[in-house]
């Protein structure tokens, strides 16, 4: 949920992002930390080229996240993996488009257009298709928030 940090604007992580997986984890909240920092540099008005360097990082590590997953799922032979590149696919659509908007200058319209895409597509996408995809590969015996990969 959008939240206030001192200042700025931002996703705070919260347990029930928590998948169990250290890594995914771990790069959830490297994604919204990324997000943040985007909204953060949009809200202060800081120079161009600032947003548009911090924005690139977020695509570029939200590719890199979704390609771990991925390759994750394929080695686990989960059937979910499919759908997982579907939705990825599309959310990478998005999130590009939104880093299109950053470059035509249109600011505002990035903060309110990547907030809205943090609550309604990333951050559903991690504690429902992620969820699925973590649990449903493992045969469903797995607890959520229970930590298999430190086995």
């Amino acid at each position: 949920m959008l939240r206030e940090r001192g200042e700025m604007t931002g996703y705070e992580w919260k347990p029930e992002y928590e998948l169990g997986d250290v890594t995914i984890d771990t790069q959830h909240r490297q994604l919204l930390e990324l997000a943040n920092l985007v909204l953060e540099a949009c809200a202060r008005g800081r120079d161009e080229r600032v947003i548009w360097k911090t924005f690139s990082a977020l695509h570029h590590y939200t590719s890199t996240h979704f390609d771990d997953e991925e390759k994750m799922l394929a080695a686990a032979g989960s059937p979910l993996l499919e759908e997982q590149r579907r939705q990825h696919v599309a959310l990478t659509a998005e999130l590009k488009q939104l880093w299109t908007a950053s470059r035509l200058n249109l600011l505002q319209d990035v903060m309110e257009s990547l907030s809205s895409w943090l609550a309604s597509r990333l951050i559903p996408h991690m504690m429902q298709a992620d969820r699925e995809a973590r649990w449903g590969h493992l045969g469903g015996e797995a607890e959520a928030g229970k930590d298999r990969t430190a086995a």
